[in-house]
């Protein structure tokens, strides 16, 4: 048998070259690939470092503010302290504790509040404020100053506190009136008091602060001061209510040391029994009246 082995009997198939679209093609999908797999490892590489941030944060917060390397544990008190000591150190850790929430300790140095601290101090002990430094890592210096410049207005039943300026700055209840050491004006015209209200005169505190201070100096016989009293709080003279039952009146034109001294001298020659008077009035030149 006779075989044809011609040319056109065998058709060999070859591979169609791609065009060049084609060639462009896959290579962006080459590129897609590629892209896609750089921004995984970005993406990944970020949620990372976002984790690694996020425990750090954490570790910091704790390490500052929760943990014991940063809790207050010292206190150093010093400055004006009537009483004892511990007694104090007793109340300011009260404080801190009464004070302290679960996530704003303060007993800790960083949130620790000396604002809060000295308010809450000052409800208990009204003569007494607090000066506060922290010292790092736990500690609190604490000096305590004595008030000056205070006052007690007693109007009707609410009472008071005023100070050199006449500036009443805080009502307080009749319970922390024991042994306070302050002088007490009462106002007999009971007249309505608020908050940052002005009463009296510069004058006539500065009048009242010095008999305060100075009372025993003037040496009257068998008088002892009480309280003060005055008319309104726009009174131009001074009442002393004496503890043996009668006032002393006295001018803001004459100086006390005259008033006082005429005082002494008609008490030294007996001419007024104390026991038998309602009130002594010192405010005429040279003159002294009682009734």
């Amino acid at each position: 048998m006779k075989r044809d082995f011609s040319i056109s009997k065998f058709i060999v198939k070859a591979k169609t070259p791609r065009t060049t679209g084609q060639l462009h093609q896959a290579g962006t999908k080459s590129k897609r690939s590629y892209q896609y797999l750089h921004e995984q490892a970005i993406g990944l590489r970020r949620r990372v470092l976002l984790y690694l941030g996020v425990i750090l944060i954490v570790y910091l917060i704790i390490f500052l503010f929760y943990s014991d390397n940063y809790k207050i544990k010292n206190l150093v008190i010093s400055g004006h302290i009537d009483m004892a000591s511990q007694e104090i150190e007793d109340y300011i850790w009260q404080s801190i504790r009464r004070n302290s929430w679960l996530l704003f300790p303060q007993d800790n140095y960083f949130l620790f509040s000396k604002k809060r601290l000295q308010s809450d101090f000052q409800k208990q002990y009204l003569l007494d404020e607090l000066t506060i430094e922290k010292a790092p890592p736990d500690t609190l210096f604490i000096e305590l100053k004595e008030r000056t410049g205070q006052f007690i207005w007693i109007t009707g039943e609410r009472i008071y506190l005023f100070n050199t300026s006449g500036e009443v700055f805080k009502e307080i209840q009749a319970k922390e009136l024991v042994n306070i050491g302050l002088p007490v004006i009462y106002d007999n015209s009971a007249s309505n008091i608020n908050i940052g209200d002005k009463i009296l005169s510069v004058e006539l505190i500065s009048h009242i602060s010095d008999i305060y201070q100075n009372f025993d100096k003037f040496e009257l016989p068998a008088i002892t001061l009480d309280s003060f009293r005055v008319d309104s709080p726009k009174a131009n003279f001074i009442r002393i209510a004496a503890k043996e039952g009668f006032e002393i009146h006295l001018s803001l034109i004459t100086s006390l040391d005259k008033q006082f001294n005429k005082l002494k001298r008609s008490l030294e020659e007996g001419k007024i029994d104390l026991y038998k008077i309602e009130y002594i009035n010192l405010r005429l030149d040279n003159q002294v009246i009682y009734k």
